[in-house]
This record gives structure tokens, sequence and C-alpha cells, in this order.
């Protein structure tokens, strides 16, 4: 498959260095007025959308820093079937788009947060692709994952998946999700493709093979709720790095709606001191503490 060239990756990470540079200012500066305005100003709604193109920008920015190679990663070693499901679950938070079929679980190295971003952005970019009525889905491989589109895709499709802000569909405006996908599976000495045919055509992400280690916590779904981001962040990490699928949450309305989402049994809960939990999630306790201690 084509992929982005090493002068465009160049040009993307300065690109990406000088536009961060410039946001900054506009981020922080509109964050002071809009604080300093009372909620019925007339010029709040100036500063709100000052605010969204901000944003709207330093999101930009991102994609151009990952296709210059300027994202940094930290790989764990973690279950491709969790790795789908982190995906997935992300996916459906934001807007129900992918589904989770059944496939084969291995062990690879990955990055899940950079992968889980960079995936949805292959979303947003392929949505255009699929038929309304056939949702993507995504499979865990023994070496990666697949996302089937439900289509086939002329060769001309498949190329211009691969080529940054190409006109995909007549009705779609391209984007640089696929190209931002394939470069940060390439820094992980891994592939992005189309493989298939028919409608089980799809984009395969291939990660390095680290072999099989089972753990206590491999395969097993778990609610972590904890309300301090650092802690609930180190607990994740270790939690997928052990082949867990985990359902990150800060609170118990997070909590509660990333179950409904989901739709899969609990196995167990892992929750801070002061965590309450009234979702009906009856699963086996653990705290915070016991947990790091492991």
């Amino acid at each position: 498959m084509p992929e982005p060239s090493g002068d465009l990756r160049r040009f993307s990470g300065h690109v990406a260095h000088d536009l961060n540079n410039m946001l900054s200012a506009v981020v922080g500066y509109g964050e002071l007025i809009r604080a300093g305005l009372p909620d019925h100003h007339p010029l709040r709604a100036y500063a709100e959308d000052l605010m969204v193109a901000a944003h709207r920008g330093c999101s930009l920015a991102r994609g151009l820093a990952a296709l210059g190679g300027r994202i940094p990663t930290n790989p764990l070693r973690m279950s491709t079937r969790a790795l789908a499901a982190q995906i997935v679950i992300a996916d459906a938070v934001a807007g129900p788009a992918v589904l989770l079929e059944p496939g084969t679980d291995g062990q690879v190295r990955a990055d899940p947060e950079v992968l889980t971003w960079a995936w949805r952005q292959v979303f947003l970019q392929v949505n255009g692709l699929v038929p309304e009525d056939r949702p993507l889905r995504l499979a865990p491989r023994s070496d990666g994952v697949t996302l089937f589109l439900q289509r086939s895709l002329t060769a001309e499709e498949s190329a211009l998946l691969f080529t940054c802000y190409a006109a995909v569909t007549p009705a779609s405006k391209g984007g640089l999700g696929v190209a931002i996908l394939a470069t940060i599976a390439e820094q992980s000495g891994g592939r992005l493709a189309v493989t298939g045919s028919g409608l089980r055509t799809g984009l395969t992400l291939t990660l390095p093979v680290i072999g099989d280690e089972a753990s206590g916590w491999s395969g097993r779904t778990v609610l972590l709720l904890a309300s301090d981001d650092a802690e609930r962040g180190q607990a994740e990490r270790l939690l997928i790095a052990a082949g867990a699928i985990v359902l990150a949450a800060e609170d118990a309305t997070v909590a509660a709606g990333l179950v409904r989402v989901y739709g899969g049994g609990i196995d167990a809960v892992v929750a801070d001191l002061e965590a309450i939990i009234p979702i009906g999630v009856t699963a086996p306790r653990t705290t915070l503490a016991e947990l790091m201690a492991r």
C-alpha cells in the first residue's frame, strides 16, 4: 500500500511544531477571555466559537505531528482482544459506529492510548465508504486487529485511503486518519494494509508479536473506577498490560454509561477507597491499593 513519503512526513512534523506554537497563544488567551466574561455577556458566544476553532486546530496539529513521527509512544505487552475492545469502547462513547467481532487472541507490543486515538481518526475517514446498514466491524487477530469495511474496494479507493486529504468518495473530504495509523504502525515495527475481498475487505493492522504470556487478568473484563486521573491511568495501563479489557471511569455515572455501551459481563471491579458504585454490577471487588501491590 502507498504510504506518505519521507519528505511529506518531515514537512508535517515541522508544520505541526509551528502550528502548536501559534495555537498555544490562541488557546491560552482565549481561555482567559472566556473565563473573564459573564455567562450572558454578548461576546461570550464569540469566545466559545474561538475556542472550538482553536481546539480543532490543535486536533489537526496532533494529526500532523503523528504523520511526522512526533507522537511519543509507550508500548505495552497486551492482548489483541483487549486492544480491539479498548478501540471499540472508546469509539462507542463518542458515537456507536463500530462493533466488536470475535477473533483470535494474541500477545503484541502496542501503545493502546495512541492506537485508540489513531483508529478514531480512521473511523471518521472511512465512514463515507461504508453502507449505512452495515456498521464497521473490528476483530482481533493473533498479530493485530482488522477493521472490516463491509464492502469491496476498487484499487483506486484502496490507494486513496492512504493519501492525505484525497477524496475517497465524491461526498468525502478525505482525511489524515489512515495515513496517520500507517505511520504509527511503521514506527511500532508493524504494518497497515488493505486485506481480503468482498464484504471481508478490511484494514489490517499488524503489530510485533511477543509470544503468549497468561496472567490472572488475561481475557477478563474489568470495571476500573478512580477519581484521580494519575492513579486511574496507571491502573489502566497495568491491567491492559496484563491482558484485561478495561472500562475506566472517573465516577459512577461514567461507569454506568460504559457498562451499558459495552454490553458484556464484568468479571471484576477495581476502585479507589472512596468510590461508590451504585450501578448494579456484581463482581469481585479489588481496591487500587491492592492492585498496585501485586
